[in-house]
Protein backbone atom coordinates (compact mmCIF):
# COMPACT_ATOMS: atom_id res chain seq x y z
CA UNK A 1 0.00 0.00 0.00
CA UNK A 2 1.33 3.73 -0.98
CA UNK A 3 1.98 6.05 2.13
CA UNK A 4 -0.94 8.38 0.38
CA UNK A 5 -3.59 6.03 0.44
CA UNK A 6 -2.04 4.40 3.77
CA UNK A 7 -2.64 8.54 4.71
CA UNK A 8 -6.27 8.33 2.67
CA UNK A 9 -7.13 5.17 4.92
CA UNK A 10 -6.39 6.14 8.15
CA UNK A 11 -8.40 9.78 7.61
CA UNK A 12 -11.15 7.56 6.52
CA UNK A 13 -11.19 6.10 9.93
CA UNK A 14 -11.07 9.31 11.32
CA UNK A 15 -13.74 10.46 10.12
CA UNK A 16 -16.08 7.59 10.39
CA UNK A 17 -15.53 7.11 13.59
CA UNK A 18 -15.86 11.23 14.43
CA UNK A 19 -18.70 10.69 12.85
CA UNK A 20 -20.32 8.13 15.03
CA UNK A 21 -18.91 9.67 18.41
CA UNK A 22 -19.50 13.37 17.27
CA UNK A 23 -23.38 11.77 17.18
CA UNK A 24 -23.27 10.17 20.16
CA UNK A 25 -21.80 12.90 22.12
CA UNK A 26 -23.84 15.19 21.08
CA UNK A 27 -27.32 13.70 21.70
CA UNK A 28 -25.64 12.60 24.75
CA UNK A 29 -25.06 15.83 26.02
CA UNK A 30 -28.54 17.04 25.08
CA UNK A 31 -30.12 14.43 27.04
CA UNK A 32 -27.97 14.84 29.85
CA UNK A 33 -28.69 18.22 30.14
CA UNK A 34 -32.31 17.93 29.45
CA UNK A 35 -33.30 15.16 32.54
CA UNK A 36 -30.38 17.49 34.59
CA UNK A 37 -30.93 20.71 34.39
CA UNK A 38 -29.02 24.05 34.26
CA UNK A 39 -27.97 24.02 38.08
CA UNK A 40 -26.39 20.29 38.07
CA UNK A 41 -24.53 21.14 35.02
CA UNK A 42 -23.65 24.78 35.97
CA UNK A 43 -22.23 22.51 39.19
CA UNK A 44 -20.68 20.06 36.90
CA UNK A 45 -19.10 22.97 34.84
CA UNK A 46 -17.63 24.91 38.04
CA UNK A 47 -15.46 21.45 38.68
CA UNK A 48 -14.38 20.66 34.74
CA UNK A 49 -13.54 24.69 34.13
CA UNK A 50 -11.22 24.62 37.04
CA UNK A 51 -9.60 21.75 36.59
CA UNK A 52 -8.93 22.07 33.19
CA UNK A 53 -7.57 25.66 33.91
CA UNK A 54 -5.25 23.62 36.44
CA UNK A 55 -4.53 21.35 33.86
CA UNK A 56 -3.76 23.90 31.33
CA UNK A 57 -0.41 25.02 33.50
CA UNK A 58 0.68 21.61 33.80
CA UNK A 59 0.69 20.62 29.93
CA UNK A 60 3.25 20.45 28.39
CA UNK A 61 2.33 18.14 25.09
CA UNK A 62 4.52 15.07 25.91
CA UNK A 63 2.68 12.75 23.50
CA UNK A 64 2.88 14.80 20.91
CA UNK A 65 6.72 14.92 21.07
CA UNK A 66 6.65 11.06 20.80
CA UNK A 67 4.76 11.27 17.77
CA UNK A 68 7.77 13.21 16.02
CA UNK A 69 10.19 10.83 17.40
CA UNK A 70 8.33 6.91 18.27
CA UNK A 71 11.41 4.91 17.97
CA UNK A 72 13.61 7.06 20.78
CA UNK A 73 13.29 4.68 23.44
CA UNK A 74 15.05 7.43 25.78
CA UNK A 75 12.94 9.90 24.52
CA UNK A 76 9.86 7.66 25.17
CA UNK A 77 10.65 6.94 28.60
CA UNK A 78 11.25 10.77 29.62
CA UNK A 79 7.65 11.20 28.29
CA UNK A 80 6.65 8.48 30.50
CA UNK A 81 8.58 9.71 33.96
CA UNK A 82 7.48 13.44 33.11
CA UNK A 83 3.60 12.46 32.82
CA UNK A 84 3.98 10.52 36.29
CA UNK A 85 5.74 14.22 37.83
CA UNK A 86 2.45 15.95 36.12
CA UNK A 87 -0.03 13.83 37.08
CA UNK A 88 1.19 14.33 41.14
CA UNK A 89 1.59 18.02 40.94
CA UNK A 90 -1.56 18.06 39.00
CA UNK A 91 -2.90 16.68 42.73
CA UNK A 92 -0.86 18.96 44.75
CA UNK A 93 -2.28 22.20 42.84
CA UNK A 94 -6.06 20.79 42.88
CA UNK A 95 -5.64 20.04 46.61
CA UNK A 96 -4.65 23.17 47.55
CA UNK A 97 -7.26 25.11 44.93
CA UNK A 98 -10.21 23.15 46.30
CA UNK A 99 -9.05 23.50 50.46
CA UNK A 100 -9.21 27.52 49.00
CA UNK A 101 -13.04 26.59 47.75
CA UNK A 102 -13.80 24.44 51.28
CA UNK A 103 -13.05 27.75 53.17
CA UNK A 104 -14.68 29.84 51.46
CA UNK A 105 -17.75 27.54 50.51
CA UNK A 106 -17.64 24.66 52.74
CA UNK A 107 -20.91 23.30 51.84
CA UNK A 108 -20.92 23.69 48.52
CA UNK A 109 -17.61 22.32 48.22
CA UNK A 110 -18.40 18.99 50.05
CA UNK A 111 -21.29 18.44 47.49
CA UNK A 112 -19.06 18.17 44.74
CA UNK A 113 -16.13 16.62 46.34
CA UNK A 114 -16.52 13.02 45.21
CA UNK A 115 -17.25 14.20 41.89
CA UNK A 116 -14.32 16.60 41.51
CA UNK A 117 -12.31 13.08 42.45
CA UNK A 118 -13.76 11.35 39.77
CA UNK A 119 -12.91 14.05 37.28
CA UNK A 120 -9.90 14.13 38.25
CA UNK A 121 -9.23 11.01 37.69
CA UNK A 122 -10.35 11.19 34.22
CA UNK A 123 -7.92 13.60 33.20
CA UNK A 124 -5.10 11.67 34.76
CA UNK A 125 -6.27 8.49 32.94
CA UNK A 126 -6.44 10.81 29.57
CA UNK A 127 -2.86 12.15 30.41
CA UNK A 128 -1.31 8.49 30.03
CA UNK A 129 -3.68 7.20 27.52
CA UNK A 130 -2.89 10.16 24.93
CA UNK A 131 0.79 9.08 25.92
CA UNK A 132 0.53 5.24 25.07
CA UNK A 133 -1.65 6.52 22.35
CA UNK A 134 1.02 8.12 20.45
CA UNK A 135 3.58 5.22 19.08
CA UNK A 136 0.38 4.38 17.82
CA UNK A 137 -0.85 7.91 16.36
CA UNK A 138 3.09 7.50 14.46
CA UNK A 139 2.56 4.85 13.38
CA UNK A 140 -0.70 5.71 11.95
CA UNK A 141 -2.44 3.21 13.07
CA UNK A 142 -6.08 5.39 13.49
CA UNK A 143 -8.19 1.83 12.62
CA UNK A 144 -7.53 1.16 16.00
CA UNK A 145 -7.33 4.66 17.79
CA UNK A 146 -10.85 5.23 16.07
CA UNK A 147 -12.59 2.18 17.14
CA UNK A 148 -11.31 2.07 20.62
CA UNK A 149 -12.46 5.91 21.00
CA UNK A 150 -15.73 4.81 19.72
CA UNK A 151 -15.92 1.89 22.40
CA UNK A 152 -14.70 3.92 25.21
CA UNK A 153 -17.43 6.73 24.02
CA UNK A 154 -20.44 4.08 24.09
CA UNK A 155 -19.03 2.97 27.31
CA UNK A 156 -18.96 6.26 29.28
CA UNK A 157 -22.15 7.39 27.74
CA UNK A 158 -23.84 4.40 29.03
CA UNK A 159 -22.45 4.09 32.24
CA UNK A 160 -23.71 7.84 32.62
CA UNK A 161 -27.48 7.28 30.90
CA UNK A 162 -27.62 4.58 33.59
CA UNK A 163 -26.88 6.17 36.46
CA UNK A 164 -28.77 9.04 35.77
CA UNK A 165 -31.66 6.25 35.91
CA UNK A 166 -30.92 6.14 39.35
CA UNK A 167 -30.93 9.89 39.80
CA UNK A 168 -27.50 10.26 40.45
CA UNK A 169 -27.18 13.77 39.37
CA UNK A 170 -23.87 15.09 38.93
CA UNK A 171 -22.10 11.45 39.36
CA UNK A 172 -23.64 10.32 35.94
CA UNK A 173 -21.48 12.52 34.19
CA UNK A 174 -18.13 12.72 36.49
CA UNK A 175 -18.72 8.26 35.87
CA UNK A 176 -19.05 8.72 32.55
CA UNK A 177 -15.91 11.15 32.30
CA UNK A 178 -13.82 8.17 34.06
CA UNK A 179 -15.30 5.29 32.91
CA UNK A 180 -14.06 6.88 29.18
CA UNK A 181 -10.72 7.53 29.97
CA UNK A 182 -10.14 4.60 31.75
CA UNK A 183 -10.93 2.26 28.87
CA UNK A 184 -9.21 4.01 25.94
CA UNK A 185 -5.91 3.79 28.41
CA UNK A 186 -6.59 0.35 28.88
CA UNK A 187 -6.66 -0.79 25.26
CA UNK A 188 -4.07 2.19 24.16
CA UNK A 189 -1.76 0.46 27.17
CA UNK A 190 -2.59 -2.83 25.95
CA UNK A 191 -1.53 -2.33 21.96
CA UNK A 192 1.53 -0.08 23.72
CA UNK A 193 2.67 -2.51 25.87
CA UNK A 194 6.48 -1.76 27.14
CA UNK A 195 6.63 0.73 24.42
CA UNK A 196 7.53 3.53 26.41
CA UNK A 197 9.48 1.82 29.50
CA UNK A 198 11.39 4.32 32.48
CA UNK A 199 15.15 3.77 31.75
CA UNK A 200 15.18 7.50 31.28
CA UNK A 201 18.66 9.34 30.42
CA UNK A 202 19.80 12.74 30.46
CA UNK A 203 19.68 13.15 26.52
CA UNK A 204 16.27 11.49 26.30
CA UNK A 205 14.73 14.30 28.91
CA UNK A 206 16.85 17.10 26.95
CA UNK A 207 15.06 16.39 23.83
CA UNK A 208 11.80 16.28 25.44
CA UNK A 209 12.60 19.84 27.31
CA UNK A 210 13.54 21.80 23.40
CA UNK A 211 10.15 20.48 22.37
CA UNK A 212 8.12 21.08 25.54
CA UNK A 213 9.42 24.23 26.10
CA UNK A 214 8.02 25.48 23.19
CA UNK A 215 5.00 23.42 23.44
CA UNK A 216 4.27 24.30 26.99
CA UNK A 217 3.48 28.09 26.18
CA UNK A 218 1.18 27.67 23.22
CA UNK A 219 -1.19 24.58 25.06
CA UNK A 220 -1.29 26.68 28.35
CA UNK A 221 -2.39 29.48 26.39
CA UNK A 222 -4.92 26.96 24.28
CA UNK A 223 -6.33 25.12 27.44
CA UNK A 224 -6.87 28.61 29.35
CA UNK A 225 -8.66 30.13 25.73
CA UNK A 226 -10.87 27.03 26.04
CA UNK A 227 -12.09 27.54 29.53
CA UNK A 228 -11.58 31.36 30.71
CA UNK A 229 -15.03 32.19 29.10
CA UNK A 230 -16.26 29.73 31.07
CA UNK A 231 -15.48 31.04 34.65
CA UNK A 232 -16.08 34.49 33.26
CA UNK A 233 -19.37 33.82 31.87
CA UNK A 234 -19.91 31.80 35.51
CA UNK A 235 -18.90 34.93 37.65
CA UNK A 236 -20.86 37.56 35.68
CA UNK A 237 -23.90 35.26 35.35
CA UNK A 238 -23.78 32.72 37.59
CA UNK A 239 -23.79 28.70 38.09
CA UNK A 240 -27.72 28.71 36.36
CA UNK A 241 -26.55 30.47 33.46
CA UNK A 242 -23.24 29.18 33.37
CA UNK A 243 -24.47 25.87 33.09
CA UNK A 244 -26.53 27.21 29.74
CA UNK A 245 -23.37 28.10 28.25
CA UNK A 246 -21.69 24.95 28.96
CA UNK A 247 -24.30 22.56 27.24
CA UNK A 248 -24.51 24.90 24.29
CA UNK A 249 -20.93 25.00 23.91
CA UNK A 250 -20.42 21.45 24.40
CA UNK A 251 -22.42 20.96 21.43
CA UNK A 252 -20.89 23.21 19.09
CA UNK A 253 -17.42 22.15 20.40
CA UNK A 254 -18.80 18.69 19.40
CA UNK A 255 -19.36 19.54 15.75
CA UNK A 256 -16.23 21.13 15.97
CA UNK A 257 -14.17 18.04 17.50
CA UNK A 258 -15.38 16.43 14.90
CA UNK A 259 -13.75 18.22 12.53
CA UNK A 260 -10.49 18.91 14.51
CA UNK A 261 -9.41 15.41 15.32
CA UNK A 262 -8.54 14.69 11.88
CA UNK A 263 -6.47 17.76 11.37
CA UNK A 264 -4.73 17.30 15.02
CA UNK A 265 -4.02 13.13 14.43
CA UNK A 266 -3.99 12.50 10.72
CA UNK A 267 -2.76 16.04 9.19
CA UNK A 268 -0.34 16.46 11.55
CA UNK A 269 1.47 13.09 10.85
CA UNK A 270 1.40 13.74 7.31
CA UNK A 271 3.24 17.34 7.63
CA UNK A 272 5.68 16.07 10.01
CA UNK A 273 6.47 13.85 6.60
CA UNK A 274 6.27 16.41 4.58
CA UNK A 275 9.71 17.84 3.12
CA UNK A 276 8.25 21.12 1.05
CA UNK A 277 5.50 22.57 2.96
CA UNK A 278 5.62 25.62 0.03
CA UNK A 279 2.64 24.68 -1.87
CA UNK A 280 0.80 23.45 0.99
CA UNK A 281 1.09 26.97 2.68
CA UNK A 282 0.30 28.99 -0.64
CA UNK A 283 -3.07 26.84 -1.36
CA UNK A 284 -4.13 27.31 2.66
CA UNK A 285 -3.22 31.06 2.99
CA UNK A 286 -4.05 32.06 -1.25
CA UNK A 287 -6.54 29.72 -2.15
CA UNK A 288 -8.92 29.38 0.87
CA UNK A 289 -8.99 31.85 3.07
CA UNK A 290 -11.66 34.56 1.89
CA UNK A 291 -14.02 31.34 0.74
CA UNK A 292 -13.73 29.25 3.84
CA UNK A 293 -14.96 32.69 6.23
CA UNK A 294 -17.34 33.36 3.75
CA UNK A 295 -19.18 30.05 4.29
CA UNK A 296 -19.13 30.54 7.92
CA UNK A 297 -20.02 33.79 7.75
CA UNK A 298 -23.09 32.19 5.92
CA UNK A 299 -23.30 29.68 8.51
CA UNK A 300 -23.64 32.24 11.30
CA UNK A 301 -26.89 34.28 9.42
CA UNK A 302 -28.39 30.41 9.12
CA UNK A 303 -27.61 30.02 12.83
CA UNK A 304 -29.57 33.20 13.62
CA UNK A 305 -32.76 31.53 12.14
CA UNK A 306 -32.57 28.27 13.00
CA UNK A 307 -31.62 27.68 16.37
CA UNK A 308 -34.41 29.53 18.20
CA UNK A 309 -36.49 26.48 16.72
CA UNK A 310 -34.15 23.41 17.28
CA UNK A 311 -32.45 24.32 20.39
CA UNK A 312 -35.96 24.69 22.84
CA UNK A 313 -36.94 20.81 21.46
CA UNK A 314 -33.20 19.23 21.53
CA UNK A 315 -32.71 21.01 25.08
CA UNK A 316 -36.08 21.64 27.02
CA UNK A 317 -37.79 24.69 27.71
CA UNK A 318 -35.58 25.36 30.91
CA UNK A 319 -32.64 26.29 27.73
CA UNK A 320 -35.11 28.24 25.63
CA UNK A 321 -32.85 31.53 25.72
CA UNK A 322 -29.77 29.96 24.81
CA UNK A 323 -29.80 30.03 21.32
CA UNK A 324 -28.40 33.67 21.46
CA UNK A 325 -25.36 32.01 22.35
CA UNK A 326 -25.05 29.71 19.06
CA UNK A 327 -23.81 32.79 16.03
CA UNK A 328 -21.32 33.97 18.24
CA UNK A 329 -19.91 30.41 18.53
CA UNK A 330 -20.78 29.66 15.21
CA UNK A 331 -18.10 31.98 14.66
CA UNK A 332 -15.63 30.70 17.33
CA UNK A 333 -15.70 27.14 15.96
CA UNK A 334 -14.70 28.39 12.33
CA UNK A 335 -12.00 30.22 13.41
CA UNK A 336 -10.36 27.46 15.79
CA UNK A 337 -10.69 25.35 12.97
CA UNK A 338 -8.88 27.09 10.12
CA UNK A 339 -6.26 27.89 13.47
CA UNK A 340 -5.49 23.79 13.87
CA UNK A 341 -4.27 23.71 10.34
CA UNK A 342 -1.99 26.23 10.60
CA UNK A 343 -0.74 25.23 14.07
CA UNK A 344 -0.20 21.44 13.12
CA UNK A 345 1.64 22.77 10.33
CA UNK A 346 3.94 24.82 12.87
CA UNK A 347 4.51 21.85 14.82
CA UNK A 348 5.20 19.68 12.11
CA UNK A 349 8.19 22.28 11.53
CA UNK A 350 9.12 22.82 15.47
CA UNK A 351 7.87 25.87 15.30
CA UNK A 352 4.91 25.46 17.49
CA UNK A 353 6.05 28.34 19.52
CA UNK A 354 5.29 31.01 16.88
CA UNK A 355 1.50 30.87 17.73
CA UNK A 356 1.49 31.60 21.09
CA UNK A 357 1.53 35.07 19.99
CA UNK A 358 -2.17 34.31 18.68
CA UNK A 359 -3.42 32.81 21.86
CA UNK A 360 -2.28 35.55 23.56
CA UNK A 361 -4.14 38.22 21.38
CA UNK A 362 -7.41 35.88 21.43
CA UNK A 363 -6.98 36.08 25.26
CA UNK A 364 -6.55 39.62 25.37
CA UNK A 365 -9.71 40.18 23.22
CA UNK A 366 -12.02 38.00 25.18
CA UNK A 367 -10.98 39.53 28.86
CA UNK A 368 -11.47 43.52 27.02
CA UNK A 369 -14.55 42.44 24.90
CA UNK A 370 -16.69 39.66 27.46
CA UNK A 371 -17.95 42.38 29.75
CA UNK A 372 -18.83 45.03 27.99
CA UNK A 373 -20.50 42.97 25.70
CA UNK A 374 -22.29 40.27 27.83
CA UNK A 375 -23.46 43.80 29.66
CA UNK A 376 -24.56 44.95 26.81
CA UNK A 377 -26.56 41.97 25.02
CA UNK A 378 -26.22 39.04 27.64
CA UNK A 379 -26.31 35.85 26.50
CA UNK A 380 -26.07 36.81 22.80
CA UNK A 381 -22.69 39.49 23.98
CA UNK A 382 -21.38 36.06 25.62
CA UNK A 383 -21.23 33.85 22.55
CA UNK A 384 -19.59 37.15 20.28
CA UNK A 385 -17.03 37.68 22.46
CA UNK A 386 -15.97 34.19 22.11
CA UNK A 387 -16.13 34.37 18.83
CA UNK A 388 -14.41 37.96 17.67
CA UNK A 389 -11.50 36.71 19.99
CA UNK A 390 -11.28 32.89 18.37
CA UNK A 391 -11.65 35.42 14.39
CA UNK A 392 -8.93 37.56 15.83
CA UNK A 393 -6.96 34.21 16.37
CA UNK A 394 -7.05 33.12 13.11
CA UNK A 395 -6.74 36.35 11.34
CA UNK A 396 -3.41 37.21 13.00
CA UNK A 397 -2.26 33.72 12.71
CA UNK A 398 -2.83 33.97 9.21
CA UNK A 399 -1.25 37.31 8.38
CA UNK A 400 1.73 36.62 10.23
CA UNK A 401 2.47 33.24 8.95
CA UNK A 402 2.02 34.78 5.19
CA UNK A 403 3.95 37.83 6.08
CA UNK A 404 7.06 35.77 7.69
CA UNK A 405 6.38 33.28 4.60
CA UNK A 406 7.05 36.08 2.15
CA UNK A 407 9.80 37.36 3.78
CA UNK A 408 12.26 34.56 4.76
CA UNK A 409 12.35 30.49 3.21
CA UNK A 410 8.96 28.84 2.96
CA UNK A 411 10.09 26.35 5.03
CA UNK A 412 10.55 28.77 8.30
CA UNK A 413 7.55 30.34 9.60
CA UNK A 414 9.26 32.65 11.67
Amino acid sequence: MSYRKHLLTNVNWVVSANIFVGIINFFAIAWFARRLGPTVMGNYAVVVTALQLISAFLSAGFDQAVIRDPKNSELLAAANIATTGQSILLLVISCIVYFMYYLQSPIEALQILYPAGLVFGSIVFSLYGNLFAAPIAANLNYRYLSTVRLVSTLAGVGVGIILIGLETGIYALAARDIIAALIMLFFVRAKSFNRLGWNASRFGFAQLTKFASGMWGLNLLERVALRLDYALIGILFGKEIMGMYFVVRGLVEGVLGFLVTPVQTVFYAYYCRLQDKTRIISIILKRLSFAYYGICLLLVVISFYVTPKILPLLLGVDYQGAFLIVPGLVVYAGSILWFENLKVLAMSQHKHHTMVAARLMQIGILLLSIYPLTKAFGLLGAGFASGVSALALGWFASIRYWIRSRSSDLSIII
